[in-house]
C-alpha cells in the first residue's frame, strides 16, 4: 500500500471525526473510550483521542510502543486491533 494512500485514509479518517464528535451523547462515548484505552494499552499503545466510528470501525488517535503518533482502526465487534497508520 502506497505512502499516499495511507495518508489519503488518514486525513479521510480525521475528517470524519469532527462530524463523529458532536453526534454522539457523552454517556455512550465514555464506555467505549474505556474499553478501547484498556485495549490499546494491553499492546503497549497509549490512547491520544476519544475513538470515532468510522466506516464500520473505530479509529482512535494513539501512540504506538516505538513512540509514534498513529491512527489504530478497532474492530467493534470483537475489538482486535485491526491495523495502524502513521501521521
Amino acid at each position: 500500500v502506497s505512502r499516499t494512500v495511507l495518508l489519503t485514509a488518514a486525513s479521510l479518517a480525521v475528517a470524519g471525526m469532527t462530524d463523529a464528535t458532536n453526534a454522539t451523547p457523552m454517556s455512550i462515548r465514555q464506555p467505549m473510550r474505556e474499553l478501547v484505552s484498556a485495549k490499546l494499552h494491553s499492546h503497549h499503545y497509549r490512547l491520544l483521542s476519544d475513538p470515532h466510528f468510522v466506516r464500520g470501525h473505530y479509529v482512535a488517535r494513539s501512540i504506538n510502543p516505538s513512540g509514534r503518533v498513529v491512527l489504530m482502526e478497532i474492530n467493534p465487534e470483537d475489538g482486535a486491533l485491526m491495523g495502524e497508520i502513521l501521521i
